[in-house]
């Protein structure tokens, strides 16, 4: 999920492993309490070290010390402002965390400086989306996209920004393709489908409805419908599923 800072470091001598590469191997095999132990004394005894602060933070993330990684993430852009690893690391932190606005700019300057990189545009998709810039992130996610067609996430993005635009119509195909991308992503055709319904438009919101039938949801919202259209003995039989699901 997070960036890496690859940084070459060498021995001491021939019995001597640096500090460094002993803080990365231990990052490397996913020892993350090690890993913070090691680059938090490296940290302690130099603290303009921005790669012990970066690697320090990653270690946090890893282990949900969202706070202490944020504030170390912080500590490497003052010392390397700019740095395009703590940029997109700090500004998916933000996210996790609930901070959108705060990821924002960060991520808008790390996909600035990597335009070909698909990750900056898709969590920057995220964060327009939470902060409710809906257009902004339906561009973001169409960037992504442009980078890799086969990014699952960034079509429900892009569905979820349309969506919420009231573009249904345009929405609805990037929620079927995120769903073929990823079938653990096809719930979110509830989502719109919902969307749909409210819209009043219960012709489109019906058969996305009925891919759910063991959703006692999905069946109440179903015999709402029917009930709508005249169908009373369709809309019986959604809700004697309901309730039996």
């Amino acid at each position: 999920m997070f960036a890496l800072l690859v940084l070459a470091w060498l021995p001491l001598d021939s019995g001597q492993v640096n500090p460094q590469q002993a803080g990365l191997q231990a990052l490397d095999h996913q020892n993350y309490h090690e890993a913070q132990q090691i680059f938090s004394k490296i940290a302690a005894a130099d603290p303009k070290d921005y790669s012990a602060l970066f690697n320090l933070a990653l270690a946090e993330s890893a282990l949900k010390e969202d706070d202490r990684a944020a504030e170390h993430y912080k500590q490497v852009l003052v010392l390397k402002p700019g740095l395009y690893e703590a940029e997109l690391n700090l500004g998916i932190l933000n996210i996790r965390d609930q901070r959108a606005a705060e990821a924002v700019p960060l991520l808008q300057d790390a996909a600035k400086q990597k335009p070909a990189q698909v990750r900056p545009q898709r969590y920057l998709g995220d964060a327009l989306l939470a902060t409710g810039d809906n257009a902004a992130a339906a561009d973001a996610f169409r960037a992504a996209l442009a980078i890799d067609p086969k990014q699952a996430v960034a079509e429900l993005g892009l569905g979820q920004s349309l969506a919420r635009l009231g573009k249904l119509d345009n929405a609805l195909p990037h929620y079927q393709q995120a769903a073929a991308l990823d079938p653990n992503l096809k719930a979110y055709l509830l989502e719109i489908a919902i969307a749909f319904s409210k819209a009043n438009r219960p012709k489109d919101a019906i058969p996305l409805l009925g891919q759910f039938p063991n959703d006692p949801g999905a069946c109440e919202e179903l015999g709402r419908l029917y009930l709508a259209e005249n169908q009373p003995a369709e809309a019986v039989k959604q809700f004697q599923i309901g309730r039996a699901s």
